[in-house]
This record gives structure tokens, sequence and C-alpha cells, in this order.
């Protein structure tokens, strides 16, 4: 049988820091020392109207151009409306009129990452934990960074010294453990989402989590509590098709073929361009002896551009 392919989820929620601007809470508080002008604009973002607290927050910067505290929010707010490149020249004119302030340089940091220029994230996520070496949001944000240059093992470490220093922040705790599955470390992975999930956040990243520690567990040979996990993660949410995926993985493993063919199928359901799980079903119809369905799942994902299995099979003779 060819290769299988193993899902983790990787729910990233790049915080911001919000200096001056009370936000609505993301795993810490900003403290902030609002002045009174501020207060529609706050408000509004409390509330949930986020185009209406930037549109406020542009009429105090057009009125106070030199207010870094303006700026920085207007960039908090411009970043999570989707508009990364303006809301990273906001940062970079709060940061210049404030050169001191760690928070304004690790939003420059964050805002970098949603632009995919890693190398340039890193730089300011580094020059942030210079100026405060205790910023648990500069660990965190330069462990992001590092993950997606493909740096497990400092990303490893830097969400460790996040979560050291911040232990009430329950993203920099799952991202740990998701950094020591990155690498392989099994056990530290497991005992890692189990201290998140102890925090009890919101439901969709606990159900993240226990999709992930399953995995984990799979690999440490602990098949029934991987398969608990699962159905926790199935029951806070039936929509995501990775976790119907790896609790085909966890059939598989057990030789539960049939089972795994139809969680493979809930997945698809849920995800109809989803090729590792017609590569995967399609192999275990070839073990069930149901050639022409193997060969329709594999000519399926080759059509997504993941051809490699149809091919095997085809210089094999099992498919046309």
């Amino acid at each position: 049988m060819g290769k299988k392919y193993v899902v983790m989820l990787l729910a990233m929620l790049a915080f911001i820091v919000c200096c001056g601007c009370a936000a609505r809470k993301q795993g810490r508080d900003a403290a902030p020392d609002l002045a009174k002008a501020d207060t529609d604009a706050v408000r509004a973002y409390r509330s949930g109207d986020v185009g209406k607290s930037l549109a406020l927050f542009r009429e105090l910067v057009a009125a106070d151009p030199e207010n870094p505290v303006y700026l920085n929010n207007m960039g908090v707010l411009l970043l999570e409306s989707g508009q990364a490149k303006e809301a990273l020249e906001a940062f970079e004119s709060a940061s210049m009129r404030a050169p001191g302030n760690a928070d304004y340089l690790i939003n420059i940091g964050f805002a970098h990452i949603r632009l995919g220029s890693y190398d340039e994230a890193l730089v300011f996520f580094n020059r942030a934990l210079q100026v405060a070496p205790a910023r648990a949001r500069g660990y965190y944000g330069k462990g992001i960074a590092s993950l997606e240059l493909e740096e497990s093992e400092l990303a490893m470490g830097c969400f460790r010294q996040a979560a050291a220093l911040d232990p009430s922040d329950g993203e920099s705790l799952f991202m740990k453990a998701y950094a020591a599955q990155k690498n392989g470390l099994w056990q530290d992975a497991a005992e890692g989402y189990s201290a998140y999930l102890v925090l009890g956040e919101a439901s969709r990243q606990q159900a993240n989590a226990y999709s992930n520690r399953a995995l984990c567990l799979f690999q440490l040979g602990r098949f029934k509590q991987g398969m608990v996990d699962l159905q926790k993660a199935m029951e806070l949410d039936d929509s995501v098709s990775v976790f119907y995926y790896n609790r085909a993985l966890g059939y598989e493993r057990q030789q539960q073929l049939e089972a795994a063919v139809d969680d493979y199928t809930r997945a698809i359901s849920r995800k109809p361009d989803f090729p590792e799980a017609y590569i995967n079903r399609g192999e275990l119809h070839f073990l069930l002896g149901n050639a022409a369905k193997g060969c329709s799942d594999l000519r399926r994902a080759c059509s997504m551009g993941f051809c490699e299995a149809e091919e095997r099979y085809k210089a094999a003779g099992k498919c046309e």
C-alpha cells in the first residue's frame, strides 16, 4: 500500500498586541489608557463593528497624524479587515513616532506574516525582544514565522518561551504542542495539548486540540484513547473533514478497513477537494477487492494534481 497522508490541524490565531486600544479579549489584556476622544471608536470595536471603528480611527489619525496610539489602533483594525499592506504602513508610522515601543514592532512582525514575508517578520520580532525580552507575544510571533520557514525546532523553543512567560495564553500552549508534533515528539505534544485543553478555550480550537492529540496518541500506540479524542472533536464541531480523516487513519491502524472507508467518505462529503482522502480511500478499495472504485478515487486525486498514486497503479496494470 502506498504512502498514508497524516493531517494535523493548525489553527493559528495571530493575536495582535493592541496598545492603547481596548480590544476584545484574545488571550491577553491590552492594558489600555484611553483618551476620551477614543471612546466612540473603541466602543464600536467592542461591539463588533470593525468597519465603524476603523472609520472613526481614520478620522482620529487625520486629525492627529503624529499620534502613535491612533496609528497603531488603525493598523490593528486594518489587519483584522484583511488589509495587511495598509496595516503594515500604519504600524510602521506608529513605530517611527515611538521607536522604543516593542508592541508596535511586534505588530509590524504580524503584518509581515500576513503578507508572507516571514524573514522580515523575524527581524521585527527579534528587534522587539531586544527592547522587551519578556514579551511573550514576541516569542509567539517568532515561533509562527519560524514554522513558516520550516524551522520547527526553533519554533518549538519560541513557543515554549512564550508559554513560560504567560502560562494563561492558550494559543502559545497550543502552538507549543503543535511544534512538538511537527518534530515527532509525540509524548511532549500529547501532554502539551492536554495542558491547553485544561484551559477550556473556544470550542473550535478545543476540537483541533483533540484531533491533533489523537494523532499523537496513535503514534504512541494508544488507539482507544485517540479514537475517544476524535469523537470529542466531532462533538464540538461536526463540520471539519480532517476529524473524520484522522479517525479513518486510526481505523486503518487497527485494520478496520471498512470503517476507515466510511470515514474517508464522510471527510470527502465535508471537503470534496481533499486529494489525500481520495488516495487513502482508493488504496483501501483495492485491498477490499474493489479495483474500479479504487481507480476512480485515484483518478479524482490526480485531477487535483496528486497523480503519483494513480501512476503507480497504472504501472502495475491495476488501472487503465
